[in-house]
């Protein structure tokens, strides 16, 4: 190809080829080694096979000895979606990293719960990192009608949120684990059962009550998307303090 001509876009019929003759094989050597037929390698490196079926990608996968980028990179060309790429920094790295934040206050949330979080984040929600989950810390924990004066506002938007959450495929069984822990509690069982559902929150912003500084602060809540290392979804929340007299 002369070198001023346009380079293509990645598609499945080149990654196949490229692979298979790097490795100086034939159609028919890759057709026997992914126990597939000549005649459908052919149509996959002549691009009328663009999404071909998992086990026949498995095949291709083993048969080339894909790296897991290859292979997603692979899955996605194929129009199936990949496993999730790794989360952008190792577990171990993240309260460094959350520290870093600071003055304002960040965690991590995974089905609801919140599994690391910074210092300031620890004294603004106190409790709440220690909690089985947020909403047993929103409906059982007094710490949390202490820090918000408009507490019923913010329990029913929190109550809306986790019912979309519930909805979503892949989270209705730690849904239903967290929905156990607090089905009990009649503030909470008045809203779930009005049926209310927030896909995210009127307003970024909040009010919070510092008892410790006998002073209220606004927070704009920014959320971020986190994946687990592996491949579960999980959430950055990140609360930034806005400046007085917002």
């Amino acid at each position: 190809m002369p070198g001023n001509a346009a380079l293509p876009l990645p598609t499945l019929a080149e990654f196949v080829k490229v692979r298979r003759e790097q490795r100086e094989w034939t159609q028919k050597e890759l057709a026997e080694r992914t126990h597939t037929s000549l005649g459908y390698v052919r149509q996959i490196e002549h691009g009328g096979k663009t999404n071909p079926g998992a086990q026949v990608l498995d095949s291709f996968a083993k048969a080339f000895q894909l790296s897991p980028a290859e292979h997603r990179h692979m899955l996605v060309l194929a129009g199936r979606p990949g496993p999730t790429a790794d989360a952008p920094i190792s577990d171990g790295e993240l309260p460094d990293m959350l520290e870093a934040l600071a003055p304002h206050a960040a965690a991590r949330v995974q089905d609801w719960r919140i599994t690391t979080a910074n210092t300031p984040f620890r004294r603004l929600w106190p409790g709440l990192l220690e909690a089985p989950n947020m909403l047993q810390w929103w409906f059982g924990d007094p710490r949390a009608k202490l820090v918000h004066r408009v507490w019923r506002r913010e329990a029913t938007i929190m109550a809306g949120l986790f019912r979309d959450y519930a909805a979503r495929p892949g989270c209705r069984e730690p849904a239903a684990e967290v929905l156990a822990t607090v089905q009990h509690i009649p503030e909470f069982r008045q809203l779930w059962q009005a049926g209310v559902v927030h896909s995210a929150r009127p307003t970024p912003y909040r009010r919070l009550w510092q008892p410790h500084a006998g002073r209220e602060i606004v927070l704009r809540e920014v959320l971020l998307q986190w994946p687990t290392r592996d491949g579960r979804p999980g959430i950055l929340m990140l609360d930034i303090i806005e400046p007085e007299g917002r």
